[in-house]
């Protein structure tokens, strides 16, 4: 086909693709203006061996070992309902997980807290009371405290002291910035959609190109 074929394609099929365009872009405005906005934001924890010398390795690798464990720990009732409790959640644990995602980099001792609510303020405020319960319970459980005797211990026996440790590297922060809907993300996708339905268009007006 010439380009004057093109044009004399396009011209009769001009409602269909105007009406593709409006349709898709159209679709694309109302998910960002009605959808509820979420907000995200992040905690990074490190996990680190507390030992020195010849056990500082020893202890590196248990630290790694801990990071799974830990991953899981931190959307566990034991530290969720804790959370509840203090910020008087109308949540309950089950549902303040999900809530949260963790994640881990392959191969490091971080693991990122991420949490989402409709309130950026809120989001931030429940990402680090999370953290700071995972913390002492992670304690306990590493020192073998009465106030959890009925939970197995994780500590090695005949050490006096936490062989892992949790810091806190950075504290999550109110996002200024919605996760979702993401404005961008809908128009590019939306104007994928719609050029190929105007393709579509075009290719239904003159079969053979």
């Amino acid at each position: 086909m010439t380009i004057v074929d093109y044009a004399r394609v396009l011209k009769r099929g001009w409602a269909f693709v105007i009406a593709g365009i409006v349709l898709f872009v159209g679709a694309a405005f109302a998910a960002n203006v009605l959808l509820p906005r979420e907000y995200t934001s992040h905690v990074t924890i490190y996990i680190s061996g507390q030992a020195a010398g010849d056990d500082a390795v020893a202890a590196a690798e248990v630290a790694h070992s801990r990071v799974l464990s830990y991953r899981e720990l931190l959307t566990e009732d034991r530290v969720l309902n804790d959370v509840v409790a203090r910020l008087a959640l109308v949540e309950t644990a089950a549902e303040l997980a999900d809530k949260i995602v963790v994640s881990n980099e392959p191969e490091t001792l971080l693991l990122d807290v991420a949490v989402t609510d409709r309130s950026p303020d809120r989001a931030a405020l429940i990402a680090n009371a999370v953290v700071d319960s995972f913390v002492r319970v992670a304690v306990d459980l590493e020192t073998c405290s009465a106030s959890i005797a009925a939970t197995p211990c994780l500590k090695p026996m005949g050490t006096s002291f936490p062989v892992v440790s949790a810091q806190v590297l950075t504290k999550a922060e109110p996002s200024t910035i919605p996760a979702s809907p993401r404005p961008s993300l809908n128009l590019a996708l939306r104007a994928l959609v719609a050029g190929s339905w105007c393709g579509r268009g075009v290719r239904a007006q003159c079969p053979g190109a």
